[in-house]
This record gives structure tokens, C-alpha cells and sequence, in this order.
């Protein structure tokens, strides 16, 4: 992979972090700052929907990063941006230098009778040529992952607007119905993209550049997280669990303020690895590893933290391993390799953060 020179090998660091091989070394993405995508998510899908730009950009950015000896995947999104999701449904969509917004669909639970998935809505035909247009040119230089699933509350929030968390006590039945409705909605719609990009040495690449292994799907929780667990427990968890069980495995995203939930999340049977990602105002994942690995006990993660965390941590021996530490804002190419040799030289003295 023109993008990824020693992509084989990293392979392989992949597939021992996420199959718990790995628990005293470490993985780490360095990010280093690229002043022509400042905001990189937003900027990456500002020119939605024109498909030719958008390669264009994630081109243009993921070359950028062909120097970088890190453990992350030159991976492009092909996606039009997470609210977008409502328009594969017939809702209106504009578009923003932050990608897509769908307006919720009609407050009007006749709806439920109409959701179909087609093949024919024009912008899942838009999304399947996205996909194969991304596969076609970026073939032999980096790898393509789906738009991801938008499942569960979720997808309900996609479809009903902020309302929706009225909606949970207003009308529990209608959004469990809808909610099933997604289930199968999300598999279809990943099944059709996958279909197209397949697989890489028994894995599949996805949005977090990660490399997984098997069919294993990417999850998030991110409207549980505005809820309390016990919203998840009766009105999520049993959907997520069908969703892993299709896949057989899934990597699950949560945000800083979704830690909260993760003692109802470890229960989920096939869980792979868990990335926290951090959050404006919120006590970082980093800051809060202690906790969360007594939470989650041996199950992969993925956390943020700065370069001087990492050193630290490096330097004392007091990182704990099964981990990918993403590290943000490193300024030099040459720094990030620098780092890189030491992370794939360390293991930790002690499990014991």
C-alpha cells in the first residue's frame, strides 16, 4: 500500500492488540499537524457531495501521512457525514462545510409503515457510488471504510430530531419499533458497502483507522450517553448485541461522557475494543484510565493523550499495554517516528496503572 509501506506488519500489531494478544505493549497513532486540514473531521467533508473533491481531500490528506511509521491505517471515510443517515430514508438533506444534515422525517409515526430499505433511494445509490468511486482510485494507496452504523437511539435521533429522548417515555413501544426497524436497516447498508470495498487479510479497515480482525463492525453509543444507563439497558442493549452477533464481533465508540455507561457496555458479548474520544469540558479518558480499565478489565482500548503523556508514560514504564494511545498535534514527521521507535520497544513494568 503506496500510503503505508510497512502495512504488513502493522497488520499484525493489529491483529495481536485486538485479539488481547498484546497486553503489555502498546500501539499508538501520532497526528501531526497538517495546517491544510486544521480541522480534519470537518474538513474532510466540506465538500460534500461532490465525490471527485472529496477523494480529493482524503488523498491529499492521507499522503500526507505516508512518512508517518505509526500504527494507524491510511484509511478513508466514504461517507457524507453522520447526520447525513436520514436521507438514505427520503429525508431532506443540505450540506454544510461539515458534511451533511438530514431533517428529521415527519412527526408522524405512520412512518413506521413506510420505512423500506431500497436499493433505488437516490442517495443510497449515491452512497454505493461513493464507495466504489473511493475503492476504484484509491486502490494500491489506502484503504476505504462504509459510513458507519448510526443504530439503536442513535438512528431514532437521526429520524426524530432531539424529540426523541421525550419520545422514550412518551412513545417506548413506537421507538422500539423503530429501533428494529435499524437493526436490519444498518446491516443491509453495511453489508452493500462491504460488498464492494471487501476484506484485507482476514480483516477489514474502519473509520478510526483500525484494522480489525474478521467482519468485526464499528458501534457507537452516542445518544445513550445524554441518557442514563438504564435507557441502554432497556433500549439498547439488545440491538447492539444482534448487531455484533450478525458481524461476530464489533469495536464500540464512546465519548467522555459516555463512560458513564460502561459497566452495562462490557456485558456485550463480542466486543472487541473500545475507543473514548475526548470531549470539550469533560475529564479526558486518559485522566480517567485508572478507571475505565477497572471497568473494562483485558478489552482493548483506544484513548487520546498528548506526546508528553505518552513519553512520560514511556519513560517510567507505567503505561498499561492492550492499549492504542492516540497522540494529537506532534509537529514534525521526524518527532513522530522518533516516538514511534520507543513505542514499539515498550512494555509496561505492571498491569497496575
Amino acid at each position: 500500500m503506496e500510503y503505508k509501506p510497512d502495512i504488513g506488519s502493522v497488520v499484525e500489531r493489529h491483529r495481536l492488540l485486538w485479539n488481547r494478544k498484546l497486553p503489555n505493549g502498546i500501539l499508538a497513532k501520532i497526528d501531526v499537524y497538517n495546517q491544510d486540514f486544521p480541522n480534519y473531521a470537518d474538513d474532510l467533508l466540506r465538500h460534500c457531495p461532490d465525490i471527485e473533491k472529496m477523494f480529493a481531500d482524503w488523498d491529499a490528506y492521507l499522503n500526507f501521512y505516508k512518512d508517518v511509521k505509526d500504527d494507524a491505517f491510511p484509511v478513508a471515510r466514504a461517507s457524507f457525514g453522520s447526520y447525513a443517515f436520514g436521507a438514505f430514508l427520503g429525508a431532506k438533506i443540505t450540506f454544510t462545510e461539515s458534511g451533511g444534515w438530514a431533517e428529521p422525517l415527519p412527526d408522524d409515526w405512520t412512518m413506521l409503515e413506510d420505512l423500506r430499505f431500497e436499493e433505488d433511494n437516490c442517495w443510497i445509490r449515491k452512497q454505493k457510488e461513493l464507495v466504489a468511486y473511493f475503492v476504484k482510485h484509491g486502490k494500491g494507496k489506502f484503504a476505504i471504510a462504509p459510513t458507519e452504523t448510526i443504530d439503536a437511539l442513535n438512528f431514532a435521533e437521526n429520524l426524530r430530531g432531539p424529540q426523541v429522548y421525550m419520545d422514550i417515555y412518551d412513545y417506548p413501544e413506537k421507538i422500539k419499533q423503530l429501533m428494529e426497524f435499524g437493526l436490519e436497516f444498518n446491516i443491509k447498508l453495511i453489508e452493500l458497502q462491504r460488498s464492494i470495498i471487501g476484506t484485507y487479510k482476514g480483516g477489514v479497515f474502519d473509520l478510526f483507522y483500525t484494522w480489525l480482525p474478521g467482519r468485526a463492525v464499528w458501534l457507537s453509543v452516542d445518544a445513550y450517553a445524554q441518557c442514563l444507563p438504564h435507557v441502554f439497558v432497556d433500549m439498547g442493549y439488545s440491538y447492539i448485541q444482534r448487531l455484533i452477533d450478525h458481524f461476530g464481533n464489533g469495536w464500540l465508540h464512546i465519548h467522555s461522557n459516555g463512560i458513564s455507561l460502561l459497566p452495562e457496555l462490557v456485558k456485550l458479548k463480542g466486543l472487541m475494543g473500545i475507543g473514548v474520544y475526548d470531549d470539550p469540558g469533560q475529564l479526558r479518558g486518559f485522566e480517567r484510565l485508572r478507571e475505565i480499565r477497572s471497568i473494562t478489565k483485558d478489552i482493548p482500548l483506544q484513548i487520546n493523550c498528548s506526546s508528553e503523556e505518552l513519553e512520560k508514560g514511556i519513560r517510567d514504564g507505567t503505561l498499561p499495554g492492550g492499549i492504542m494511545y492516540w497522540v494529537k498535534g506532534v509537529d514534525s514527521v521526524e518527532y513522530a517516528n522518533e516516538l514511534m521507535d520507543r513505542v514499539r520497544s515498550y512494555r509496561t513494568k505492571s498491569d497496575k496503572i
